[in-house]
């Protein structure tokens, strides 16, 4: 165990119960003296504190207790702040509603709506804003070299530059060197050769590392065996990088077939309970998302109407779910003949892999077409795909025929799932061409959770709010 570590975790975890207590603390005050300030009605009873210290107590601990159970107190390095902000939500949610389950049945605990609410959300605040501010903190030691984790890889030298890139971009991993696992390899653009395999345990002692990385995928049975012998032997830290065949091994699930271990493939996690629950989730938003917008949509058709006098809407073939064939909705943005153009202007396609047809400042888009791209208006219909069960609220990108001819199997994936309205790689930075567009979805189906979308939908809203979609 990193003794860093050990400290951070120890910290976060006492900072934790400190606000957790102070919120509550403050809630109550709000609701019992500062009612006025906060423009709240008046209490039925004014209810001394002393009253509520149990309740408070008991919060604390279930709270505290979930967000153990959802991994806020591991000892590892965290990277990603969107999954420690997921897991800090749904650790205070499930602690907040445990207790109000108790208070159900025990009458005896003081209860009060108001306060239970203002309590999670300043404690949702508060403890974001820790786990920040802590971040900072860790990263200003690590850039001082204090409490990095030292780390070689083994490897014959030619793991790609987006491997290492991963790793060194970690502010709280040091990478002191490689290990050969042949000898042909005499030097590295970055990093220091620090010997032969064969001295793998003599060199671990003398640079005191503390994990390390096997990215050889070459490597022989014999060797890797040798690797986790030394490794478990001097109680270091393993992590093997899979090849690029091995990568759905994100997708597989180690379980008993009796006495028997074995694994079970998986395409994505969204299956079972959890896709009827994304389908619940599409039909009721999109049954009330057509009642609500039905206005705009009459008053869109007009302004297309004026703007050309031609079609209203626009309905194009994709693919969608098993690689069915489906009519997709939209408001038409381009002019009539838009399609027999496009063969003129494929030479300013500016999407790299010359799969998907993209240029900016097109000039078949009409007037009234680019303030509805700008504003996502013109995807609108496509609520209808989704009550319909074509597409889903958020998924892959709807692709085209003649996209789809020329994707190879490993592309495919996307048709696990529904299309959606809007997507992980849409709201994504990375998403420059195909290839990273591709990486995205694959990321989207291996990972896929009801907080995963809720970030998808409100990336989504901030794209569009700044008008950035076009």
């Amino acid at each position: 165990m990193n003794t860093f570590n050990l400290i951070v975790t120890t910290t976060r975890f006492l900072l934790d119960i400190c606000l957790i207590y102070l919120a509550q603390v403050v809630a109550f005050f709000i609701r019992m003296v500062w009612f006025d300030l906060f423009d709240l009605p008046a209490p039925e009873a004014l209810v001394p504190f002393s009253f509520y210290e149990n309740s408070i107590n008991l919060i604390t601990i279930s709270v505290v207790m979930a967000l153990l159970f959802y991994q806020r107190y591991t000892f590892e390095s965290r990277t990603n702040i969107i999954h420690e902000i997921m897991n800090i939500f749904w650790g205070l949610s499930a602690g907040v509603g445990f207790v109000l389950v108790i208070m159900f049945f025990d009458h005896q605990l003081f209860f009060s709506r108001i306060i239970l609410g203002v309590s999670w959300l300043i404690i949702l605040l508060l403890i974001i804003i820790e786990e920040i501010l802590l971040r900072k903190f860790k990263n200003y030691l690590h850039q001082k070299n204090i409490g990095k984790i030292k780390s070689i890889i083994i490897s014959s030298g030619n793991f790609s530059q987006e491997i290492f890139n991963n790793f060194s971009a970690d502010f709280s991993r040091e990478i002191v060197g490689i290990v050969r696992s042949k000898k042909g390899v005499r030097k590295h653009k970055k990093l220091e050769i620090l010997g032969d395999f064969s001295c793998l345990e003599e060199i671990i002692q003398k640079n005191n590392i503390d994990e390390v990385i096997v990215v050889d995928h070459s490597m022989s049975e014999n060797i890797r065996h040798k690797t986790i012998r030394i490794v478990r032997k001097l109680n270091k830290k393993l992590i093997i990088v899979p090849d690029e065949i091995s990568y759905d091994l994100t997708s597989m699930n180690l379980s008993l077939q009796g006495n028997l271990p074995v694994m079970k493939y998986v395409p994505t996690p969204l299956d079972g309970w959890k896709r009827i629950v994304k389908r619940l989730i599409d039909v009721i938003f999109s049954f009330f998302g057509i009642i609500f917008f039905a206005p705009f949509f009459l008053l869109i058709a007009i302004f297309i109407k004026i703007n050309d006098r031609g079609s209203v809407f626009y309905k194009s073939i994709r693919i969608g779910r098993f690689g069915k064939e489906f009519l997709c909705w939209k408001f038409r943005t381009m002019i009539v003949d838009a399609e027999l153009k496009k063969e003129q202007l494929k030479d300013k396609n500016e999407r790299v892999g010359d799969v998907f047809f993209k240029i900016k400042n097109d000039p078949r888009i009409t007037s009234i077409g680019r303030i509805l791209r700008k504003w996502s208006l013109d995807e609108l219909p496509q609520l209808w795909n989704v009550l319909r069960g074509e597409m889903s609220l958020i998924g892959p990108r709807p692709h085209l025929p003649e996209e789809v001819k020329s994707y190879t199997e490993d592309d495919r994936i996307v048709f696990f799932i529904r299309p959606g309205v809007t997507s992980f790689s849409q709201v994504s930075e990375m998403a420059t061409d195909f290839e990273n567009e591709m990486r995205n979805e694959s990321y989207y189906l291996n990972n896929w959770s009801l907080w995963l979308d809720l970030v998808i939908v409100w990336k989504t809203i901030w794209v569009v709010l700044r008008g950035k979609n076009y």
